[in-house]
């Protein structure tokens, strides 16, 4: 099956074998139980980094040791991204400067547009591996609903069998 994605085993509809199976339920076994225990926020994050790391690792269970240093990413980012958006709020999307060499005036973008730019894309790659979004949570574990109605078909079959 390579290339495409792995679902829960209780997801799966096609056939497999006993082997298979206990194989498939070990393997999601092993992933209940991560370990947490190092998802702490690094020294070098602001206050209030620190605050939304110690958040998102309360919301995120899926999250174990081997994020740690991907969220740190990620939150370094998101405070960066805040501190340039305070920062654009009094400023235009470009600057004018003059040239020296032949005095006119050229208008240039806002070099700090470009950085919370750069930052949101930076924020956007890290939560599409962390699991952030809705879309991601969904690639790592596919919701089974359980009070699903039956198909009336089916119930009709069961009946007259």
């Amino acid at each position: 099956m390579a290339g495409r994605n792995r679902v829960p085993i209780s997801v799966i509809k096609s056939h497999l074998t006993k082997e298979e199976i206990k194989a498939r339920q070990e393997s999601e076994a092993y992933y209940n139980n991560l370990q947490r225990d190092k998802l702490v926020p690094p020294e070098q994050l602001s206050q209030r980094a620190k605050l939304k790391y110690m958040e998102i690792v309360d919301q995120a269970f899926w999250l174990d040791n081997l994020s740690a240093d991907l969220l740190a990413s990620y939150v370094h980012s998101w405070d960066r991204w805040l501190l340039l958006v305070s920062e654009m709020e009094g400023q235009a999307e470009t600057i004018e400067y003059t040239d020296e060499a032949t005095g006119e005036i050229i208008m240039k973008p806002n070099p700090n547009r470009r950085a919370m730019l750069d930052y949101s894309l930076n924020m956007q790659q890290l939560s599409s591996k962390l699991g952030l979004g809705n879309i991601d949570r969904l690639k790592l574990v596919k919701p089974v609903d359980e009070n699903k109605p039956e198909n009336r078909f089916v119930a009709l079959k069961r009946k007259k069998a």
